[in-house]
């Protein structure tokens, strides 16, 4: 294949003449006097132009992100994620995925604070409220927790994970809302839950009582 910056020769049928002497490669200059000169005008030497370094922008930051929370490298995530929301401020996901990794490192309250914002900003869909009623379970505020599984049962009724933890929310209050929870295990498990693991929950927390 012809580079571009090759000049192609016309068709013809004559010979071309081989301007290779026994001294080596002429010079051009020993055939046409002037022909360097004429040529460095009619073709200067390229110089490239410097390629722009490439800003990363913020679905590229949330991407890496997102590895590092798959490696569990929680706190590298949490600087790609914050550098994604810096650039994007509604960027509803990289909050709700900063969330997540405050979370794993135990940081409720700023798990709590980044899930508020991802709803906020727009993430209307059912992962942002279950994840805020897990850091309030955790944080033994499980009423609050309900809420949240309740909106996110209502927004996705076929996610097992929000009838399974509401279940154990309701169980860790113990006011007689035993049959909502059974209720709620029946449904996790109809919807593809582990029972022993969720009932083995349920078990534990009872015998805390």
């Amino acid at each position: 294949t012809r580079r571009s910056s090759e000049l192609p020769l016309p068709p013809t049928d004559t010979p071309i003449v081989d301007l290779v002497t026994p001294r080596g490669p002429a010079n051009f200059a020993e055939f046409y006097p002037g022909a360097a000169e004429i040529l460095n005008q009619a073709f200067p030497t390229a110089t490239p132009t410097p390629r722009p370094t490439p800003t990363p922008d913020a679905p590229s930051h949330y991407v890496r992100g997102k590895e590092h929370l798959d490696e569990g490298k929680y706190e590298f995530a949490i600087d790609e994620f914050t550098k994604a929301i810096d650039l994007n401020p509604d960027y509803s996901q990289a909050y709700n995925s900063r969330g997540i990794a405050y979370d794993k490192l135990q940081q409720y309250q700023r798990a709590i604070q980044d899930y508020d914002q991802s709803i906020r900003k727009g993430l209307n869909h059912a992962s942002g409220y279950y994840n805020r009623g897990n850091a309030y379970s955790r944080l033994d505020q499980n009423e609050r927790a309900i809420q949240d599984f309740d909106e996110a049962i209502r927004l996705d009724s076929q996610g097992p994970n929000a009838h399974a933890h509401r279940a154990l929310a309701y169980t860790f209050l113990s006011l007689g809302l035993d049959a909502e929870a059974r209720q709620d295990i029946d449904r996790a498990v109809g919807l593809g839950f582990d029972r022993l693991k969720l009932e083995g929950a349920i078990e534990a927390i009872n015998r805390q009582r």
